[in-house]
């Protein structure tokens, strides 16, 4: 019970945390001229910083819309960043193809039942 009553709390600790997530309002909210500072208070730290050399560096976040364990929709939104501030912005969208879904393989199971009786 005080392994449950623990996870439990830890569970809450971390939703309660005020994490940042990046979101299409949070995006949109950032104006390009927008300081990196900015960016991470708005949305936290980036998921990955690519540099692209002469100063230049890619600030990219992700966004998943997940249904039960299966990947709906991402999305990722990525920043510009040129001496400190944003020069340019883009969005970039992709979708598991849908044959990925509903198949008959992800509703039955591979399991062989024994036909001994």
């Amino acid at each position: 019970m005080k392994k449950f009553l623990f996870l439990w709390i830890c569970t809450l600790a971390a939703c309660a945390s005020g994490a940042h997530v990046m979101t299409a309002d949070c995006f949109y909210s950032i104006s390009v001229g927008a300081s990196e500072q900015e960016i991470v208070e708005m949305a936290g730290s980036p998921i990955r910083i690519r540099d692209k050399g002469c100063g230049v560096q890619e600030y990219e976040y992700v966004e998943r819309v997940m249904a039960g364990a299966r990947l709906l929709q991402e999305t990722r939104y990525i920043f510009t960043i040129e001496n400190g501030k944003v020069v340019s912005k883009r969005v970039e969208k992709s979708s598991p193809p849908p044959t990925q879904f509903d198949s008959y393989d992800m509703q039955t199971t591979q399991n062989e039942v024994s036909s001994n009786f």
